[in-house]
């Protein structure tokens, strides 16, 4: 990695694979992070990932804060991209940018890349480590659970569940109206950790309810551009007055 941020021989794989792995000094990660955003940016929102970089590609992107890239990335309807496979009928990737370019057909490039990424874009809305539900590893047993889920492109709702061993942890969210709302089911002998896109608390409610006055919600924060709050085990319904 140069001084000025750029990793090997500055493609999108050289900072996805540098990014996700930590293999950079943790100070110049946010700046790397950049530099992928620009080079995906400069490509006309494409991918030029192979088998490599792809699988990580929305991960890194969500984890340093580029979210919106990574969306723009998903909506992305032109060659090479992974809206292809709605196009084509089955799941097929380009791996490089240059190989359509140079007029070779899409039947000699195609490889198996939507899946994985597909999977890492929903993981990155509901699943754990994406944002949505996310196990803490500080606690075995899933015990604490990270409900961060990220809104954004096109998406208007996204949800999953996961069958831990301790019970059913459940995140569901939508876009209404400007209103953002999110359900959250917590088992027994678990708490959670939740992560609003809110300007203010005074913009959440739960069922009617101003958020302090919530049974079981505790350790309220502002936190970047979210409020952070801890529920203990039950049902919530969040909403957000503004997104």
């Amino acid at each position: 990695m140069t001084p000025a941020g750029r990793v090997g021989p500055n493609t999108q794989t050289a900072y996805v694979v540098a990014l996700h792995f930590d293999l950079l000094p943790e100070h110049l990660r946010p700046l790397a992070a950049e530099r992928l955003a620009e080079v995906i940016e400069q490509s006309g929102c494409h991918l030029t990932t192979g088998f490599v970089g792809t699988p990580y590609l929305c991960h890194v992107l969500s984890r340093f804060g580029h979210t919106d890239v990574a969306y723009r990335l998903l909506a992305q309807e032109t060659h090479p991209c992974v809206a292809l496979s709605r196009h084509a009928g089955r799941d097929h990737h380009l791996g490089a940018l240059g190989r359509h370019q140079a007029g070779r057909q899409l039947s000699d490039c195609q490889h198996e890349l939507v899946q994985p990424l597909r999977l890492r874009r929903h993981r990155r809305l509901a699943l754990p480590g994406g944002r949505g539900i996310e196990i803490d590893p500080e606690v075995p047993g899933c015990r604490h659970v990270l409900i961060q889920p990220q809104p954004g492109g096109q998406l208007t709702y996204a949800g999953a569940a996961l069958d831990s061993m301790v019970g059913r942890i459940e995140s569901r969210w939508s876009v209404e109206a400007g209103c953002f709302r999110l359900a959250v089911a917590v088992p027994a002998n678990a708490e959670g950790v939740v992560h609003l896109p809110a300007a203010s608390v005074g913009d959440i409610t739960e069922d009617g309810l101003a958020l302090h006055q919530v049974e079981g919600v505790r350790e309220i924060n502002r936190l970047d551009k979210s409020v952070v709050f801890t529920v203990g085990s039950g049902r919530y319904r969040f909403n957000v007055r503004t997104v």
